[in-house]
């Protein structure tokens, strides 16, 4: 029997460029303290959480070709396999400038350029290959609204396969493809799970389930992320609310919901009650600055978390 396997999947990554420079201000010319390039975008970000975790996955989707071998230098886990499809062109990049002095920030971000006809097709050829009936894949990330009928062909491509889907995304194509077709797992954020009801929730458990429950027509799964309080999931029938209990100043909050779905994903084979105590602990883990200092295992037993029924 084979053995179960992630893949993660990105069709907008980018290179993440911080810049750190102490008091900051219009027409200024200043050296900077430091900066850091990151390969990013959530698929990548989700693959780092699954190998913390101890998790051997796959790391798929599009990436340009011109900085194909500078992405095989930034990524060097053994337990993530990069098989990314190298399309003509260059990846993205987000910029980010940081105030050290004055605390604030400055985001710019480039505009998906990878993603098209020609690609998306080449990209599925290249993950029908290596999909399995075991396998999971997690199509995470900005999705080009006009590309989303093709999207939606290559998800069903994949299905036929066996492929089981989970995806965390946001907008139109979002809504379409959960519109379209049934999954396994969709994680939303409050605003997404407003844009997929088409009415404004509020953070309280009621709102979400009546928002929620009727997307488990068609997914399976639903897990909403809820900020400092925790998770909910649901499927058609139950639905489980779970949050940290441990007293920890929150140092992070991007990319919690990576890691919430990495956790979730990485555990929905021993049940959903204990895949999201690991999917609540993973996010925690990130957001009181436990990873990557700690190991999983050292992170999972000092947070303490409370799981109940709704």
């Amino acid at each position: 029997m084979r053995k179960r396997s992630i893949i993660t999947v990105g069709l907008c990554p980018a290179w993440d460029i911080t810049c750190y420079a102490a008091g900051l201000d219009w027409a200024d010319h200043k050296p900077l303290d430091r900066q850091t390039i990151v390969a990013a975008g959530k698929a990548l970000n989700i693959s780092r959480a699954l190998a913390w975790m101890g998790i051997e996955n796959t790391a798929a989707g599009l990436w340009g070709l011109q900085d194909y071998d500078q992405l095989s230098l930034a990524i060097h886990d053994p337990l993530i396999h990069l098989a990314l499809t190298p399309v003509n062109g260059r990846t993205r990049q987000n910029v980010t400038v940081v105030d050290t002095v004055n605390k604030r920030e400055m985001h710019l971000r480039a505009q998906c350029n990878l993603a098209a006809d020609q690609t998306i097709d080449k990209l599925s050829d290249d993950l029908t290959a290596m999909v399995h009936s075991r396998s999971v894949i997690l199509f995470a990330g900005s999705m080009p609204a006009e590309h989303s009928d093709r999207i939606i062909r290559l998800i069903q491509k994949l299905q036929r396969k066996g492929a089981r889907i989970g995806l965390d995304s946001s907008g139109p194509a979002y809504k379409q493809i959960v519109e379209s077709i049934p999954l396994m797992l969709i994680k939303p954020n409050l605003e997404e799970l407003s844009e997929l009801s088409g009415r404004p929730v509020g953070n309280t458990a009621a709102q979400i389930i009546g928002a929620a429950r009727p997307l488990c027509e068609r997914t399976r799964y639903v897990l909403v992320s809820r900020g400092k309080k925790g998770a909910i999931l649901l499927d058609s029938k139950r639905a489980f609310s779970c949050r940290a209990m441990l007293r920890q100043r929150i140092l992070k909050s991007v990319g919690c919901g990576d890691f919430l779905l990495a956790g979730l994903a990485a555990n929905l084979h021993v049940g959903p009650e204990k895949a999201l105590i690991a999917a609540t602990k993973a996010a925690s883990a990130l957001a009181f600055g436990f990873y990557p200092e700690m190991s999983w295992r050292q992170a999972r037993q000092k947070i303490e978390v409370q799981i109940r029924p709704l």
